[in-house]
């Protein structure tokens, strides 16, 4: 199970295999949240026997593949569809654990990313029945959640307060360039956090 690789500047310009293969199948659609070095997805683990219980990273500077574990105190129940998400989120990876048989959502940030003592912290409590995607810090000490279409402030400081709706998209539309193009409804969309980079790439 192999991957290949493309260096940006390089004389080289091709793809390339890494010498090591993938020791896990990852969610082909998610992209890989990359965060101090390293490349990070979730394991397709409903296409194996053994759930190994992690996430695969990819260390760009050896180009070699490692799991790090999810945390011990998370329990996710495969049969009732318990899952989690992945993001990154103020340099950070950031792992939201849904489970049905609470209402409380855990954040939990990867503190230590090594193969073998790889530390979670539970940083935040959720108190919301939604399955909410953590985007980013807020001043004032509070979280802005993706709900769908909706952008909400969570004031983790008072959390019995209700969600303050910042943004919506639903009904977004657009307007295409040529002139008989009418406006079209989007009925689905991805917000991906952006952070411009230092080194500019040419075409």
């Amino acid at each position: 199970m192999g991957m290949e690789v493309f260096t940006v500047g390089e004389a080289s310009t091709s793809w390339r295999e890494t010498t090591v293969d993938l020791s896990y199948p990852v969610v082909e659609w998610i992209t890989g949240k990359f965060v101090n070095g390293g490349l990070f997805w979730p394991i397709d683990s409903y296409h194996l026997e053994h759930d190994p219980n992690g996430i695969v990273r990819f260390s760009l500077e050896d180009e070699t593949f490692s799991v790090i574990r999810l945390p011990d105190m998370l329990s996710l129940n495969r049969m009732l569809d318990e899952s989690f998400l992945l993001d990154e989120m103020q340099g950070e990876i950031c792992l939201t654990g849904f489970t049905k048989t609470t209402t409380e959502v855990a954040v939990w940030m990867l503190v230590e990313d090594h193969t073998v003592d790889s530390r979670w912290e539970h940083r935040y409590s959720l108190y919301i029945s939604d399955l909410v995607q953590p985007m980013s810090l807020l001043p004032g000490g509070a979280i802005m959640l993706q709900v769908g279409p909706i952008f909400y402030r969570y004031e983790l400081q008072a959390p019995n307060q209700n969600l303050t709706n910042m943004c919506e998209l639903e009904g977004l539309r657009y307007k295409g360039r040529r002139r008989r193009t009418t406006k079209q409804n989007i009925f689905f969309f991805n917000v991906i956090p952006y952070m411009e980079s230092l080194v500019r790439i040419v075409a």
